[in-house]
């Protein structure tokens, strides 16, 4: 869009609207980069921005000019020196400025010139504009930072699917004309102190993680924790975990004193799923979280009148967005499931950054429209707690409709990657006499790990059932893998009510180990192998007699290099 912001430059753009033509003249100032080096140079928008340590260049996909003027600054902490030398953190900014927009109306059949006033004419008078007025008007939120109109009615008029057209933290606007900041923390001290600076009094954040798509259990941390968000009101911290120094744990003490903190309401989409990776594998057990579908759901139905959809099925948080912020949420696949194991790009920060600070807007104007609801509904509990929703007379929803299961459309679960972790379905719940089971914490676990196992693994196109790898072999595995002190009659009543044959659940693992390549541990097959052996009928034929046989040599050569290795190392100790 800009040629250069090395100096005042101007550029125009030619719409057509009906009959109409808009053209749109755009003036930008020169701006500069300071990024902290001794060389200061004038930055051309052709080599895109770049963060210090980084030799790529990108073009930010997010960017939104307005008729106001759109400044966005993104900080990105690092350090300069150690902290042993007394270094001081360092503050990155990117700033591009546009300062004036001009538009000019002009019809068809006049060409070029200019309309009158230079304003846009619609048809059907005063009643059309009234009526567009009030769809354009931006929802009202009870906090002090508020997308200004002029903001919003952009977003609302850019054609669908263009970057103006998503919602982002970046148009929002507090006292002063503040805009909210964001910090970017790579090390484990910057995020520290940015915790203890501007998150540790808090009493409500965005809460929200990112990773790779790939990550299995196996792959540690980095990959299956790479990025936690959390946004107040007016700051927005993203702690990159994947790119810590491996000389600190990655658990900080100030975040877990956070997460862990029952006062501190943490607010998002799948928040419990979120907060078993953080317990699995930052040893973190995150307190005080809440679940944004349920107050959606609650709000949504109380306000109708339609008691019997309030339930506890997770809804998206881009369908959130939609019908509470009025404006659709950035949703490409490319940004969504792009690598988190490396600095971020920007378009990576704008994203993340949104989601986190999209669960504070979301809760705040879902509460405040709870409570304008006469009789006002109790607040959901914590979801930790896993109670029952209360409804406005206090009695609480059956456990018919106590589920986590995801309501979406495909559509958005194609969009929502995360959400993809878990069973998808858009049916209205079915009223039945008997009370389905709610899913064991396990299997819900397993569930969610087999879901992002299909994403990074499709199942090839020739396939056959002898072939295929089935999420009931996957999510036999994984609890089995997992969970040791789990014996194969505790999963066997854990998948199903009756519970699975005991043969039914050993075929089910040894289908994805051989099938999928799973990770697992010899001993323990070998060990289910025989016995399944020895409580074969006699005379009958034992499937699995070749795959054992395979086990143990691997096995005895294991065991035979440690003893090699053993006796290396005691002949060359010098007596």
């Amino acid at each position: 869009m800009f040629s250069s912001i090395k100096s005042s430059s101007s550029n125009t753009v030619r719409r057509l609207v009906g009959n109409r033509y808009f053209y749109t003249t755009v003036r930008c100032a020169a701006g500069r980069g300071r990024m902290g080096g001794r060389n200061q140079q004038v930055w051309d928008s052709s080599r895109g921005v770049v963060f210090a340590g980084q030799s790529r260049g990108f073009t930010p996909s997010l960017m939104r000019p307005t008729e106001a003027g759109e400044r966005t600054t993104v900080e990105r902490e690092t350090f300069e020196k150690s902290v042993e030398e007394g270094g001081e953190v360092a503050e990155e900014r990117v700033e591009v400025k546009v300062e004036k927009v001009e538009t000019v109306g002009v019809t068809g059949e006049e060409g070029q010139e200019k309309a009158e006033d230079g304003e846009k004419k619609v048809e059907g008078g005063e009643k059309e504009e009234k009526r567009e007025e009030e769809v354009l008007t931006p929802p009202h939120t009870p906090l002090d930072y508020k997308i200004p109109d002029d903001i919003f009615l952009a977003a609302k008029k850019a054609p669908e699917g263009s970057p103006k057209s998503y919602w982002s933290y970046q148009m929002y606007r507090g006292p002063q004309n503040l805009r909210p900041k964001v910090h970017y923390c790579t090390t484990q001290t910057v995020a520290e102190r940015v915790i203890q600076r501007y998150f540790l009094n808090e009493p409500l954040l965005g809460f929200d993680l990112e990773w790779m798509a790939d990550a299995l259990p196996w792959h540690g941390a980095r990959k299956n924790v790479s990025l936690i968000q959390i946004a107040s009101p007016t700051r927005i911290a993203l702690f990159h975990v994947a790119l810590y120094p491996k000389s600190k744990p990655l658990a900080t003490p100030l975040l877990k004193k956070i997460l862990e903190d029952p006062k501190i309401t943490k607010v998002g989409v799948w928040v419990m799923g979120d907060a078993s990776k953080v317990q699995r594998y930052l040893k973190i057990t995150p307190r005080g979280l809440f679940e944004l579908s349920h107050l959606y759901k609650l709000v949504k139905y109380c306000e109708s009148g339609e008691h019997s959809l309030i339930n506890k099925k997770l809804v998206s948080l881009g369908k959130q967005a939609e019908e509470v912020l009025k404006l659709p949420l950035y949703k490409e696949l490319d940004v969504r499931t792009s690598n988190w194991l490396q600095s971020l790009r920007l378009d990576q920060i704008i994203y993340s950054a949104s989601d986190a600070y999209a669960g504070v807007q979301i809760y705040s104007m879902l509460n405040h429209q709870r409570l304008q609801l006469s009789p006002s509904p109790p607040l959901p509990h914590p979801a930790e707690l896993k109670l029952p929703i209360e409804l406005p007379d206090h009695t609480v929803l059956p456990p018919s409709t106590e589920t986590d299961e995801i309501e979406m459309t495909p559509a958005e679960a194609v969009s929502d990657p995360k959400l993809t972790t878990t069973t998808t379905t858009t049916k209205k719940p079915r009223e039945s006499s008997t009370f389905k089971k709610e899913k064991h914490p396990l299997v819900r676990e397993a569930d969610m790990w087999l879901a992002q196992y299909f994403v990074s693994h499709p199942q090839p196109a020739n396939a056959t059932s002898a072939t295929a790898v089935m999420p009931s072999h996957l999510r036999a595995y994984y609890i089995w893998h997992h969970n040791p002190e789990q014996s194969i009659q505790d999963i066997c009543a854990l998948l199903r009510d009756p519970p699975l044959q005991v043969a039914t659940v050993e075929n089910y693992i040894f289908k994805a180990i051989k099938r999928a390549g799973v990770q697992y541990d010899k001993a323990r097959v070998i060990e289910m192998l025989e016995a399944k052996r020895q409580a074969a009928a006699p005379g009958a034929k034992f499937f699995e007699s070749e795959f054992l046989s395979k086990l143990k040599k691997e096995e005895e050569a294991a065991m035979e290099e440690t003893v090699m290795e053993e006796t290396r190392r005691e002949d060359s100790v010098v007596v």
